[in-house]
């Protein structure tokens, strides 16, 4: 007990000394620096020095990939293609059906689609493919042309074809035009001129087939009439004949039975290829015998524009198709009929009649050629046209 007196004592004396001095100013309290929940993580050691001119490894999903030396020669990048031009041609001058004048010099003109490498050429072919002449197109800033120049060798139904070419002379484009080359008889001093078949005629298998023209210098006085078939492309039937001089001709020639469809007529004289070598092509059709529409007559003799004479007997004859009968007439431009006469043809279609020509007679007349089937009814006409002139009187006898 006396210790925990003591004790007392001296806290309350501590106490009361406290009370009895002033108590100096309370300094301001200065904030605890915070310490770190967690202490900061080790440094990490910086890597060597690099060379900065090598290429910089590349990382994937964590992992190092190893860099890729360049080449010294790097692969050049891909330049763009120029697209290829499809070539395209046209022939636009002379236009179909065109009239062209033997010996004379014309322009081809058109418009075309073509590479710089590539080549125009122009070529004048007859009816049966062969090649007349020939020329290099020229472009220009408006299309194309080519002069070119029509030879005196060959007349009727040609083509004039325009082709672009490669430079191996392949065709690559192509266009054409179907002309007629016709006769300058007053500036040619050498021609063969074909009257009959005329363009579209028809000529019948197993029948003849007239020709008839004119001739001016005939080679060796010959001339050949013959048919082609297959575009034109395959003689079928060929016959040659003399003339005595140059003049007017006229022959037939037997179609073969077995050929049917479009064909060629074809006149000539003289050697193809050289300079007296005359020809005229026609194209014609061919129809088989038992066709419903192979039916047809012609005039053989007299010649167009003939002159007779009244009181003289006059020939007629021709071909005739699939008819029974052909039943021939002549009439005056004033309407008199001088002679109407009926004939039967042969086996190959030909017939002839025999007329005495009136003494009171003249002026211009035509033929007409009917024929007609079992019944009487017309299946088709030919006429032709000729002049009468008065004949001889005759001397009166004593």
């Amino acid at each position: 007990m006396t210790r925990k007196f003591f004790v007392i004592t001296l806290v309350l004396l501590t106490a009361l000394a406290a009370c009895g001095n002033p108590s100096p100013s309370i300094p301001t309290q200065v904030p605890l620096a915070e310490l770190p929940t967690e202490p900061p993580p080790s440094p990490t050691s910086l890597p060597p020095t690099r060379d900065l001119n090598a290429p910089m490894p590349t990382v994937e999903g964590g992992a190092a990939i190893e860099a890729t030396a360049v080449p010294d020669n790097p692969t050049p990048r891909p330049t763009a293609t120029a697209t290829p031009i499809s070539p395209i041609i046209n022939l636009s001058n002379p236009d179909n059906g065109a009239q062209i004048v033997l010996g004379s010099d014309i322009v081809v003109r058109g418009l075309s689609q073509m590479e710089a490498s590539q080549t125009i050429s122009v070529t004048l072919l007859s009816a049966n493919g062969r090649t007349l002449n020939s020329a290099a197109g020229v472009v220009n800033p408006v299309g194309w042309e080519a002069g070119l120049h029509v030879p005196t060798s060959s007349s009727g139904s040609a083509t004039l074809q325009a082709s672009i070419l490669d430079s191996a002379g392949a065709v690559l484009a192509q266009d054409s035009a179907s002309v007629v080359l016709v006769l300058d008889t007053a500036n040619s001093d050498r021609y063969l001129a074909l009257y009959n078949p005329v363009e579209g005629s028809t000529a019948v298998a197993g029948y003849f087939l007239f020709f008839d023209g004119r001739a001016q210098q005939p080679v060796g006085n010959r001339i050949t009439i013959s048919l082609w078939m297959d575009a034109c492309q395959t003689q079928v039937a060929s016959f040659s004949f003399e003339m005595s001089g140059s003049g007017y001709w006229q022959g037939q020639l037997g179609v073969p039975a077995n050929v049917s469809g479009p064909g060629c007529a074809i006149a000539s004289f003289g050697t193809p290829g050289e300079d007296t070598w005359r020809e005229v092509q026609i194209p014609i059709n061919v129809l088989a015998a038992d066709s419903d529409e192979a039916t047809g007559v012609t005039i053989t003799s007299p010649a167009e524009g003939s002159v007779v004479l009244s009181g003289q007997t006059l020939t007629l004859n021709g071909s005739a198709f699939n008819a029974d009968s052909v039943l021939v007439s002549v009439l005056l431009e004033n309407g008199r009929i001088v002679s109407e006469q009926s004939t039967t043809p042969d086996s190959f279609g030909n017939w002839e009649i025999q007329l005495l020509l009136p003494l009171d007679v003249s002026g211009a007349a035509e033929i007409t050629a009917a024929a007609r089937d079992v019944d009487g009814s017309t299946l088709a006409e030919a006429r032709r046209l000729i002049i009468i002139n008065p004949g001889p009187t005759p001397t009166p006898q004593p």
